[in-house]
């Protein structure tokens, strides 16, 4: 790490960075990729090399100049990179990435919140960046460049206690999961319910929501995972059942029948794929109780081709809804405060994220992409560290 205080020049730094990129159509042949198939199409990346920024710091004010320590990919990260493998220029190559920690190299005039040898990660602030000018939520949809300019409105500091294996991959996952955790309106004792409980959206909301004093229900279609789950902090894990229309439903669940007898229902749901399980979090939700959605999990069929599941239909979702008074929350990350409470909670040791493996060397690139993104048995982050 560089010394605190000390800013480094262009002079100082290797004129090309690492970079995980992923390749337009026609990858030319002299190049040394790995395929990721995902629904037939095709993906080719490569831990590549790409051009270190020039930084200015009287040109560039309010930027500051990083090294990246690590990264990791995102459910996003995949829909970026079809669509790069789908639509880019033959020969074309992108850096992908949402999510890193970094080291401040060199800071511009007027910053002064940061110094270099400061440890950063993202701040994805959204709809606001808390700076006129600066776009509101994920800085970069290049994550993965070693060296990079980014607005020191768009940056965190971390404290010594967070690892850069945990830094690496925490941004996205703890400010939106924190917000959701905001959004919930339930009181001391009573049951709130996450669904898609593998998903590290699920994973993130089960840690926020550990801090109260709540039970926690987690809805999962693997059997793999309960007992770690439970090791998490989950009370009941529930196995959706489909119904006859194609969609999974919990109220037969015995554990869900148990909260629906006693307290009339859960007093809110934390959603991370609406497409998949709005209306069975609907049907499970007391009278006025939250539900609380970030996204949707067909995010790509429109690029691969593939066949799409059945949705909830809106007006099942609306009659739920209208009838028992309930309270839809739609949530895209969160706001500064929300990831300064998840930083500030996880060096208490309140706040607490599974690493599901941590890679160091760029030839097991095709392993980390594949259990970012397809490892069925994957529980937790996948981050990727910089020596």
């Amino acid at each position: 790490m560089g010394a605190r205080g000390r800013s480094m020049t262009n002079s100082d730094l290797p004129e090309i960075g690492r970079a995980l990129v992923v390749y337009g159509p026609g990858v030319p042949g002299d190049v040394d990729t790995f395929e990721y198939e995902f629904e037939s199409v095709a993906v080719h990346c490569a831990f590549g090399m790409v051009p270190t920024p020039r930084f200015d710091p009287q040109a560039e004010p309010r930027s500051v100049l990083l090294r990246k320590r690590g990264f990791s990919l995102n459910y996003r990260d995949r829909g970026i990179a079809l669509q790069i493998a789908k639509h880019q220029s033959e020969g074309d190559f992108f850096p992908i990435g949402s999510d890193f920690v970094a080291e401040v190299l060199a800071c511009g005039s007027d910053v002064a919140e940061l110094s270099p040898g400061d440890r950063v990660i993202p701040d994805s602030a959204y709809p606001n960046s808390r700076e006129l000018g600066v776009r509101g939520g994920i800085p970069v949809n290049s994550a993965s460049r070693e060296f990079q300019v980014i607005p020191a409105v768009k940056l965190m500091r971390i404290p010594p206690a967070m690892s850069n294996a945990v830094a690496a991959g925490f941004t996205i996952g703890a400010q939106t999961a924190m917000a959701m955790e905001r959004r919930v309106d339930a009181p001391a004792g009573d049951a709130v319910l996450v669904t898609s409980a593998r998903s590290n959206t699920a994973l993130f909301s089960i840690a926020a929501l550990r801090r109260r004093n709540l039970q926690i229900h987690a809805a999962t279609r693997s059997d793999q995972c309960a007992d770690r789950l439970r090791e998490l902090g989950v009370d009941a894990v529930l196995q959706p059942q489909v119904g006859a229309d194609g969609l999974p439903h919990f109220a037969s669940n015995p554990e869900c029948q148990r909260v629906l007898s006693e307290r009339g229902g859960y007093a809110a749901v934390i959603d991370p794929f609406f497409d998949i399980y709005m209306l069975a979090s609907l049907e499970v939700l007391k009278t006025s109780g939250a539900y609380v959605t970030c996204g949707r999990a067909d995010q790509s069929s429109h690029l691969t081709g593939a066949q799409k599941r059945s949705e909830p239909p809106i007006s099942a979702v609306m009659s739920q809804a209208l009838t028992r008074n309930l309270v839809i929350h739609g949530n895209c990350l969160g706001s500064t405060q929300d990831l300064a409470r998840a930083v500030a909670d996880h060096a208490a040791g309140l706040f607490r994220i599974p690493l599901d493996r941590v890679f160091d060397d760029p030839a097991d690139a095709q392993e980390f992409v594949h259990r970012s993104w397809s490892a069925p048995d994957r529980l937790g982050k996948v981050v990727f560290l910089y020596d």
